[in-house]
């Protein structure tokens, strides 16, 4: 009993490990949530609300992979956004309504 009593500790143990580590990942992902949120001009209550509420959902096995992979996406638009790649969500309807008229204006 005592070496598989061994083996047992050390798998709880790494067992908790893993589930703490997957909770931490979840938990940063309703972060870039809530950071993205607030970049893309939602008051900051509001972000840190949905941002606990994408962390239950995930937590409880409601759409855990997609909002996973969502909030990969906002990650990396944050980055590009910081990095100044990609411009500020305020210059964003400009670029769009000036791209409509380009597009609709008669060619002549």
């Amino acid at each position: 009993m005592g070496r598989y009593y061994l083996l047992a500790v050390l798998a709880s143990r790494t067992r908790d490990w893993s589930i703490r580590r997957h909770h931490l990942a979840l938990a940063l992902n309703a972060l870039v949530y809530a950071a993205a949120l607030v970049l893309f001009g939602v008051v900051w209550w509001k972000s840190i609300l949905i941002a606990l509420m994408v962390f239950v959902a995930t937590v409880l096995p409601f759409g855990t992979w997609t909002l996973l992979q969502l909030g990969a996406v906002l990650f990396v638009m944050l980055l590009a956004i910081w990095a100044d790649v990609l411009p500020h969500p305020d210059k964003w309807l400009d670029g769009l309504r000036s791209l409509w008229i380009e597009i609709t204006s008669p060619k002549g």
